[in-house]
């Protein structure tokens, strides 16, 4: 496990290595053009954020707000959590609660059933995925176990999520959760 040091540590040569990508891919003009449209994306959510009440869009929308350190970003957080489940596998964040996993007893082992695919877990599975990485950008140590294992109950019999976006999101949302933890 990591100290919280080595926490705030690993987040600031995180933001360091982006810094630095975008400086060696983009020098000069190209780069102030860039930095100027972050800018301005940035003050355009902080501007507007207050008004989303969709959990995934403003799951999004904190994870940005975060990624570009902006002042709001705190307000953007509790906005999230307004939109935050929780079940007897985690917490999550969706419009709608979601149905929990049939579970079956096909030997002395329970196995979880497959489940019926459908928009809703998909839009659940992104929407904490980003809450996931604001999490990690942050440093919390709070409820990240609680999300962690809640997206891991929502897998697939072979392993993916509800489709190919939601799937690729949370993969690399568990793959940060667990360099930061130290669980790799």
């Amino acid at each position: 496990m990591f100290e919280k040091s080595s926490l705030l540590a690993l987040k600031n040569d995180l933001k360091d290595l982006i810094h630095a990508s975008f400086y060696y891919c983009f020098k000069g003009y190209s780069a102030k053009i860039i930095s100027n449209s972050i800018i301005k994306a940035r003050m355009y959510l902080e501007k507007h954020f207050a008004k989303i009440r969709d959990a995934f869009e403003l799951s999004i929308v904190t994870y940005a707000l975060h990624l570009t350190n902006s002042p709001t970003k705190d307000l953007a957080m509790q906005a999230l959590n307004k939109t935050k489940h929780k079940n007897e596998y985690g917490i999550y964040w969706s419009n709608w609660e979601i149905p929990k996993m049939r579970v079956y007893w096909p030997s002395k082992n329970p196995r979880q059933n497959w489940k019926p695919e459908s928009n809703r877990e998909a839009y659940a599975v992104a929407a904490t995925a980003y809450a996931l990485l604001t999490h990690i950008v942050r440093a919390e140590q709070n409820n990240k176990y609680e999300i962690v294992s809640w997206l891991q109950t929502q897998r697939n019999q072979i392993a993916g999520l509800s489709s190919t976006y939601d799937s690729q999101l949370a993969h690399k949302a568990l793959i940060l959760y667990a360099i930061s933890t130290g669980d790799t």
